[in-house]
């Protein structure tokens, strides 16, 4: 994630956030430990109850669209507006 102060990257392993100015040191932050075990936890308890995950399709599905459309406007260099109940990009 990209910001005014500068950018946050987020991992299973770590957390670095990087300040916007220029030489600025980066931060890292390690995690306590693997975070794809809670992944493999949260699936196989859904698995064995049937609870929704924290993670379901629906959410992965918004969650890479707005990166999807973050570079779709960078790569062709111009503001999109974008329907979310049709999921289409719409004239602007």
């Amino acid at each position: 994630m990209c910001g005014t102060e500068g950018r946050l990257l987020i991992t299973r392993a770590q957390f670095e956030f990087t300040p916007a100015e220029k030489g600025a040191q980066t931060e890292i932050v390690k995690s306590e430990h693997d975070q794809t075990i809670d992944h493999v936890e949260n699936f196989l308890d859904c698995v064995r109850t049937r609870k929704r995950p924290n993670g379901d399709v629906y959410i992965g599905h918004r969650s890479a669209q707005a990166s999807h459309l973050g570079n779709l406007a960078y790569l062709q260099k111009r503001r999109i507006k974008f329907d979310p109940v049709r999921e289409e990009i719409q004239p602007l």
